[in-house]
């Protein structure tokens, strides 16, 4: 069973009980989402899904909180700093524990994002890259750097910008209520930097591929993607430097990182390269 311990803000820890711990594993909810409700049920079936997704029994997961309608920039600045005390050995009184715990020592990181959390992951990595070049000689090498080298799990990232239509595109048109909406939307200055021709995505998108082009075998220039096959919020493709993105059907915006009994796909794709899924008995 697993331990759930609160942070700063709403952020919180699922702590495995295994004596043998691998990773940290942190999710990055997105726009107007949050780390409960985002991911709800990948906190209860990590572990009781473990005879067909053995690997959770070794990873403990980070649930991060932000305030999704700021800017892009400072929000990946906190994303940023949240690792680096997490990784590669939690900080605990640093990020908010109320607890004197063991020492905790990760060989593995592993960022998870949905929607915007993906773009704010993929704008710490590069944050990360500029510390790096800009630090004192003799610093780390982008090679090694263990950041740098973490697996990138995105679902319906927001990279691309928003294509809003369907149900979410119908509510912005809804008399009264599509007007309150809309004129959150418009004082959100996360909202503006995600539309579809925003130059800090652009900026983002070319710097990560340039970079991935540069260092071919570092991780975390290169992300795995999972879009619903009709995703009605955001453009629906990974970049030409990653791995083709993957599609799944009768899923939402929403509910693409959802896992529950019956679709346990998210669970399956968060995983580290070095596992492969096991057969359920």
């Amino acid at each position: 069973m697993r331990e759930r311990l609160d942070l700063k803000g709403r952020s919180y820890v699922s702590l495995t009980d295994r004596a043998f711990v691998t990773t940290a594993v942190i999710f990055v909810h997105g726009f107007w989402g949050c780390p409960e409700k985002t991911w709800i049920q990948f906190q209860t079936l990590m572990d009781t899904s473990q005879q067909t997704v053995p690997w959770w029994g070794s990873y403990d997961a980070y649930f991060y909180a932000y305030k999704s309608e700021s800017q892009i920039g400072p929000n990946a600045a906190s994303l940023l700093s949240f690792i680096g005390s997490v990784y590669p050995s939690p900080q605990w009184r640093e990020i908010g524990a109320d607890a004197d715990l063991a020492t905790r020592k990760y060989k593995l990181l592993m960022l998870v994002g949905h929607s915007e959390g993906g773009v704010l992951i993929r704008s710490a990595i590069l944050r990360r890259v500029q510390s790096l070049q800009h630090g004192p000689p003799g610093a780390r090498r982008i090679e090694g750097d263990g950041i740098l080298n973490a697996n990138l799990r995105l679902f319906a990232p927001a990279f691309w910008g928003t294509v809003i239509s369907g149900y979410a595109g119908l509510l912005l048109r809804t008399p009264v209520l599509g007007s309150l909406v809309e004129s959150r939307l418009h004082k959100s200055a996360a909202y503006k930097q995600l539309a579809d021709r925003s130059p800090v995505l652009k900026d983002i998108r070319d710097r990560t591929v340039s970079l991935a082009k540069k260092y071919p075998d570092v991780r975390a220039f290169r992300a795995r993607s999972l879009f619903p096959d009709d995703d009605k919020i955001v453009g629906a493709e990974a970049l030409e430097t990653d791995p083709p993105a993957d599609y799944e059907k009768n899923q939402t915006h929403s509910s693409i990182c959802k896992p529950n009994r019956k679709y346990l796909k998210p669970l399956t794709f968060v995983r580290d390269d070095d596992y492969t899924l096991a057969v359920a008995s």
